[in-house]
């Protein structure tokens, strides 16, 4: 786990690797990595749109990065779905169990999140879902890594 756990501001553009600025009160401004599909929403909200996200801070030998998951209102009955989690939290647990695989980074956990759901990912870490389609996303060896790692023993 990393220091930097939410982020709250500003958008004020757009950083390398697919990444949105986000600038908090404070005046800091963070390059937070983001999928596809959140990049899609936040960039609706428009540049001085309101961002909330959950991160994800890590450091490597090499650079330090920042993976934000989009917080959204959600609705009761979506909670309870996700375990007790928002998707915003769920898409961050998904993020940590694939970083964790040996093989599998943040670029695979964003590549998977920016195609799919993160109740389909859980999904496909749990051992459902169509393992085809996951193999389609991040390819045949990355599937096998992947697919049914948090199946009960």
């Amino acid at each position: 786990m990393g220091i930097i756990s939410r982020i709250k501001g500003e958008l004020v553009g757009h950083e390398r690797r697919g990444a949105v600025a986000i600038e908090t009160p404070s005046g800091v401004t963070y390059a937070v990595i983001v999928s596809d599909r959140d990049r899609t929403v936040i960039w609706q909200r428009g540049i001085g749109g309101q961002v909330e996200l959950l991160t994800r801070h890590v450091i490597r030998e090499d650079d330090e990065l920042l993976f934000g998951f989009l917080a959204v209102d959600e609705a009761r009955e979506q909670w309870k779905a996700n375990g007790g989690m928002t998707t915003a939290e769920l898409a961050r647990d998904v993020f940590d169990a694939i970083t964790e695989i040996k093989g599998c980074g943040g670029a695979v956990a964003m590549k998977l999140l920016s195609h799919v759901t993160p109740q389909d990912a859980d999904g496909f870490l749990r051992g459902e879902g169509d393992s085809a389609k996951l193999a389609k996303l991040v390819g045949k060896i990355t599937a096998l890594k992947v697919f049914g790692v948090r199946r009960p023993k």
